[in-house]
């Protein structure tokens, strides 16, 4: 995969508040090629987030599953949406440009998103971004129920990292992507777990 933008988890512009790469193509390798994974986990603590960061990038290596196991046993989520619900979200195929908009920011005076929610792979929309939480959605509103899409993180959800003493006000979303495969041997492998970056979802009731 070929890293493309980094968003920045200290800003909350719009124009930055996305995720861009390019996925990998099946070169000079007997393994077969099934598609791409990207996995997610919501923080409240930026110090967590970057020592969970840490500590895969140390023992992640191109030619062992560590990576993702360790994406795996920390509770990161496979990143689906409303319309693809498999764990390799981009199939395999040439290579494309996928680009990841967590949440809609910037509606205007019709209600309408300058800035939606979506997935694109090529520029073509597949779909909303959804948690592994009851499809919950990533456009936090506090003063949505528990029970409704839009609801906060809690504390205890499979796919949150809580943080004691630490607030609320904005969360930290961190994304890797992961290629996944086949070897002849008919054994799954995995490339290196891939970070693309974090985005900061501050919780609004537009």
């Amino acid at each position: 995969m070929t890293f493309i933008d980094e968003a920045s988890s200290l800003s909350n512009d719009p124009t930055k508040q996305f995720v861009s790469f390019k996925t990998a193509v099946n070169a000079d390798s007997e393994d077969v090629f099934q598609g791409t994974s990207v996995y997610y986990k919501i923080f409240n603590s930026t110090s967590q987030l970057l020592s969970n960061k840490t500590s895969i990038e140390n023992i992640d290596s191109e030619y062992t599953n560590q990576g993702i196991e360790r994406l795996i046993s920390w509770g990161y989520q496979p990143l689906t949406t409303d319309k693809v619900t498999t764990a390799n979200l981009v199939p395999a195929g040439d290579v494309k440009v996928v680009s990841i908009r967590l949440y809609n920011q910037t509606q205007d005076g019709t209600g309408k998103y300058e800035y939606p929610a979506e997935i694109t792979v090529d520029g073509q929309n597949i779909g909303v971004p959804v948690r592994s939480v009851e499809d919950k959605t990533f456009s936090f509103n506090p003063t949505a129920e528990s029970n409704l899409i839009y609801s906060l993180p809690v504390e205890g959800q499979e796919d949150v990292s809580f943080s004691a003493g630490v607030g609320t006000d904005t969360w930290y979303v961190a994304l890797y992507a992961v290629s996944t495969g086949m070897s002849p041997s008919l054994t799954p492998v995995y490339s290196q777990a891939v970070y693309l970056g974090s985005l900061s979802i501050v919780p609004s009731s537009n």
